[in-house]
């Protein structure tokens, strides 16, 4: 046998076992201790507010490394939501830079349920196979967008990028552009997401925390505490009585809990010192013309 083959061969022997159970990374990063304490003592009020319908939830970083890969990357990831509820997913787009407002990630589910794929064709007469297979990327896939935050180091927190832009409602995100901000403040994003388990249909939500997006909160939701709003008045006559109560007291209990909350006492501060960041960078940027 050839010198170099058996040279090959022993090379692939040596890798195999690292290389076959080599684990794709994870997009989350525990936050606990004292860092953890930190954040929810600084955000108290909109953790407790976001929180409500909440079976469980952590405190988390975004290994956004991941995140900002070539776009053409299609390597997997594993969505760790909790120890105990891990979905692995191969990325299929990416859309964010370091220079943009806006980011986005779409990635598809690599494990789903066998049948799965048989039950959305059920769904419609004549749907075919690729038909179905993206109607379950677009109902059970990763989908997370994310906006850009700029550092307001004198207060510690974080502003929304447009906020500092020619930005308005309607206007094509392709024409925003910075109009006040500063290239050599502190940027991060921020990222949202919905996440469905296609085994349990539990649903996951992904949330930045306002002020401090470097960090996120991850929460399962408590569907007791749910309740419906119908599509069209009085469509709730026609739910079965049972149904009909058990939303309307849970309506009345989350209308109650938000009484109780109070307005977030930092808000009228929060907004003074936005007002007072934003003339602070306008001062800046006149003195410099």
């Amino acid at each position: 046998m050839n010198i170099k083959v058996v040279a090959v061969l022993l090379v692939n022997l040596i890798l195999y076992p690292f290389t076959a159970f080599a684990q794709a990374p994870e997009l989350f990063i525990p936050v606990t201790g004292s860092e953890e304490a930190i954040v929810q003592a600084k955000n108290a009020y909109f953790l407790k507010k976001e929180l409500y319908f909440a079976k469980r939830h952590r405190i988390v970083r975004i290994n956004t490394d991941l995140l900002l890969q070539d776009e053409k990357s299609r390597a997997q990831i594993i969505a760790n939501l909790f120890d105990d509820v891990t979905f692995t997913y191969e990325v299929t787009e990416r859309d964010i830079k370091p220079d943009q407002l806006g980011a986005r990630l779409r990635a598809r589910f690599t494990n789903p349920p066998t049948g799965l794929v048989r039950d959305f064709m059920n769904v419609g007469s004549g749907m075919t196979l690729s038909a179905a297979e993206s109607l379950l990327d677009d109902v059970y896939g990763l989908s997370i967008l994310g906006a850009l935050y700029v550092h307001d180091a004198r207060r510690d927190r974080f502003w929304p990028a447009y906020l500092f832009t020619n930005y308005a409602p309607g206007r094509p995100s392709s024409e925003v552009r910075p109009k006040k901000l500063p290239p050599s403040h502190a940027t991060t994003y921020g990222f949202w997401s919905n996440i469905l388990d296609p085994f349990s249909n539990d649903k996951y939500f992904l949330r930045s925390i306002p002020g401090d997006p470097q960090y996120h909160v991850v929460w399962q939701i408590d569907y007791s505490k749910t309740f419906a709003k119908p599509d069209h008045p009085g469509d709730e006559i026609m739910w079965p009585e049972e149904r009909r109560l058990e939303n309307e007291s849970n309506r009345l209990a989350h209308a109650e809990f938000l009484l109780s909350l109070g307005p977030n006492p930092r808000e009228a501060t929060e907004h003074r010192d936005l007002y007072a960041y934003r003339d602070s960078l306008e001062d800046k940027s006149s003195k410099g013309n």
